[in-house]
C-alpha cells in the first residue's frame, strides 16, 4: 500500500542524507504498484513491456514516479494535490 502524503512528509523531513532520501524514494515509489494502474496492474506490466521493447531496455528498469505513482503530488508548490485526468 502506498504510502499517504502526511507520512511521506514526515519521512522526508526525517532523511538525513540524500541517500536516505533515495532510499525513501526506492521504497515508496519504485517499488510499490503505482496509484494509476491499482485497477489493473497487467496493464501496467503490458505498457512496461511496450516501451521497453521500442526502448530497447528491460522492462524491469522501467518505473512510473509521482502523483500517477503516489496518488499525489509531492512536488513542493502542489504537495498532497491528488492525482487527476490533468496529471
Amino acid at each position: 500500500m502506498a504510502i499517504d502524503s502526511e507520512s511521506m512528509r514526515e519521512a522526508v523531513m526525517r532523511a538525513g542524507s540524500h541517500s536516505e532520501l533515495a532510499q525513501l524514494v526506492q521504497s515508496e515509489v519504485i517499488h510499490q504498484p503505482p496509484h494509476a494502474f491499482l485497477s489493473d496492474l497487467t496493464l501496467f506490466d503490458d505498457v512496461k513491456s511496450y516501451l521497453g521493447s521500442k526502448l530497447g531496455t528491460d522492462p524491469d528498469a522501467i518505473s512510473l514516479v509521482g502523483s500517477a505513482a503516489l496518488g499525489y503530488s509531492i512536488a513542493p508548490d502542489n504537495f498532497s494535490r491528488p492525482f487527476h485526468s490533468g496529471s
